[in-house]
């Protein structure tokens, strides 16, 4: 379902749910990232991070619901890490540009 493994996979661990909202936009989104990360090995937040060039910390708040990405280039790139396909960039960008802001 996702395309090649961005970095070495296996080292990381699935997000925290914990601070995710009940239901809604923003829960799709962070299923769908979660998804993207559980079915590319879990790759280290330090290994999307340098995919990403942002800091692992900032990048474990997008998984966790701490935060949303700044734009919708931050989200394209945090697809990218996580794995996703072309098709599946589009998908997971509606998502997110459905959310709150």
């Amino acid at each position: 379902m996702y395309g090649p493994q961005p970095g070495p996979a296996g080292r990381g661990k699935p997000a925290n749910r914990d601070r995710w909202p009940a239901a809604g936009a923003q829960r799709d989104w962070l299923a769908f990232c979660d998804e993207a990360h559980r079915g590319n090995g879990l790759p280290s937040l330090r290994a999307l991070g340098r995919e990403m060039h942002l800091a692992a910390t900032r990048v474990g708040e997008l998984l966790r619901g701490e935060g949303l990405p700044v734009d919708e280039k931050q989200a394209r790139a945090l697809l990218a890490a996580l794995g996703a396909t072309d098709r599946e960039t589009g998908q997971g960008i509606r998502l997110v540009q459905s959310g709150p802001r």
